[in-house]
């Protein structure tokens, strides 16, 4: 739907007719596939929560290492830690305990691709980019961040168990970092 009406009012453009009507239509389609992107984005998150083992991510593959560190927004203080001279440790010493559990790193890939998939849509078919669509993306993006993460995180808040609390609050901290970073990417 979005490439069809893309190409309709192209078209209108190019003919010098009125496409505003047909605009305003194509930026409510936008704000649809934002909610569909923000349930898509709820319902995997949900998932990975789901299934968190609430421990801390620890690795003994130095590839999956290096894809970890890649995918991950990390403090400053991790980075100078967690860095690539670890990997020229032995493969059979190598052993890493990142501080966040494997909610994380699924989380952040969820989320990069979330974005890539938003801006994709707006690429094509959205020419005249206006503070409305971006601000639209960003309204998008905070949803997830808001309504989707923040939300679940804060039931879970209520766990009995400390060990599964700290690691969430762990995870919370994590979470503040890919904000920040989600922000400046935005």
């Amino acid at each position: 739907m979005n490439q069809v009406l893309g190409i309709f009012i192209s078209i209108f453009a190019n003919l010098k007719l009125d496409t505003k009507s047909f605009y305003s239509c194509h930026v409510q389609l936008f704000d649809k596939y934002c909610a569909y992107e923000k349930n898509l984005v709820g319902s995997e998150f949900t998932q990975l929560l789901r299934d968190d083992d609430f421990m801390p991510l620890s690795l003994n593959d130095k590839s999956l290492y290096t894809k970890v560190l890649k995918l991950c927004w990390l403090k400053e203080s991790d980075k100078e830690v967690l860095n690539d001279s670890l990997l020229n440790l032995p493969d059979d010493e190598f052993n890493v305990a990142l501080p966040f559990s494997p909610l994380y790193p699924m989380t952040c890939s969820l989320l990069k691709k979330s974005e890539t998939r938003i801006q994709k849509y707006v690429e094509e078919f959205f020419p005249f980019q206006t503070s409305i669509i971006y601000e639209k993306i960003i309204n998008s993006v905070d949803s997830i961040f808001q309504d989707v993460i923040i939300v679940q995180f804060e039931e879970k808040l209520g766990s009995k168990s400390r060990e599964e609390l700290l690691q969430i609050l762990i995870n919370l901290e994590y979470f503040h970092i890919s904000t920040i970073e989600m922000a400046k990417i935005l």
